[in-house]
């Protein structure tokens, strides 16, 4: 049998099987929706634990309890993601009873502050972190997965997903610097064509260390729009949009337990509780409390605002730190 640990900041799963899984994670994940996964040795320090046996399928597949999920099933039919999702979803346990949780956002940081970007699939969440990146010097913490989190009444970003599924119509559109490089011959299907990219593959400077978030934007980027609309991020719509993205991991929403077959192949509850629920109200709270805006327009203004803004706040926070270190020395 083999043992491993897998560890997503700072939360760790044991990983027990009778196939070479620590080989599949390995050559996968930089890939997967597991933010910043490592293989480890120590699976001993791992609260929870997966276990995957290689065999027929059975009426009890996927046993779960409190610290353990325990998975029978024939690995020739199950996809690569199927064993992923397992592993995440205790990963996302164990971010929670941290006061973490995965926000389905992008986040990019500069000295030391991150800016939460969010919207909904096709809002331009990915258009704006590349160009944040690779033209205003900002480093990458995020794309897709974001791992936030409570420490002592502030929210920081713990790290993130750092690949980039680059649609070729959205590379030409808004990041035409990058055309070449990633799509060297026109594809047939302009619109559908995508390519799977990590983000230090097309130079864009990685974030290592957890960021203080400063500024969170609801975007939607519309470059047919002449002029950027500003509005105030907290609104009942806005919190509803919160609640689900802080939400849909630790109640196992966001994926589907089948096989290649599209069969079940066993119930996965929620972890939830309601204090993780009240976690992430806090979280939610100190979002509404932040400069928190929703802006719809083009890509060049909404880049200029984020930037303009952001630049303010770090001098805000700055002065605020020096004044407090002067204070504590007189």
């Amino acid at each position: 049998m083999e043992e491993f640990c897998l560890e997503s900041c700072g939360a760790k799963c044991a990983v027990i099987s009778d196939q070479n899984l620590r080989e599949f994670f390995e050559k996968n994940k930089d890939y997967m929706n597991i933010p910043d996964l490592k293989t480890l040795d120590d699976s001993f320090k791992a609260k929870d634990v997966f276990i995957y046996l290689d065999c027929k399928p059975s009426e009890e597949a996927i046993k779960c309890g409190e610290n353990c999920i325990y998975m029978r099933y024939p690995k020739s039919e199950l996809t690569d993601s199927n064993i992923a999702y397992v592993v995440r979803y205790l990963l996302e346990k164990q971010y929670g009873e941290d006061n973490k949780a995965t926000c389905h956002s992008a986040c990019v940081s500069k000295d030391g502050y991150g800016i939460l970007l969010l919207g909904g699939a096709g809002s331009g969440k990915t258009s704006m972190a590349v160009n944040m990146c690779l033209q205003r010097g900002y480093k990458l913490v995020s794309n897709d997965q974001t791992v936030i989190g409570l420490f002592n009444n502030n929210l920081y970003a713990y790290g993130g997903t750092k690949f980039i599924n680059f649609r070729y119509s959205s590379v030409t559109e808004n990041m035409p610097y990058l055309e070449k490089r990633i799509f060297p011959e026109i594809p047939e299907d302009v619109w559908n064509e995508k390519k799977l990219v990590l983000g230090k593959d097309v130079g864009m400077e990685l974030e290592d260390r957890p960021v203080l978030i400063n500024q969170v934007d609801v975007i939607q980027i519309d470059n047919r729009k002449k002029r950027l609309g500003i509005k105030s991020g907290e609104s009942w719509k806005n919190n509803f949009l919160l609640y689900n993205i802080l939400s849909e991991n630790i109640r196992n929403t966001t994926s589907t337990i089948v096989d290649k077959r599209g069969r079940p192949i066993g119930y996965v509850p929620s972890y939830d509780s309601e204090e993780l629920f009240s976690s992430r109200c806090e979280m939610m709270r100190i979002i509404n409390n932040s400069s928190f805006d929703v802006l719809s327009g083009p890509l060049d203004k909404a880049i200029d605002y984020i930037d303009n803004k952001n630049k303010i706040l770090r001098k805000e926070m700055t002065n605020y730190k020096k004044s407090s270190n002067f204070l504590q020395k007189s």
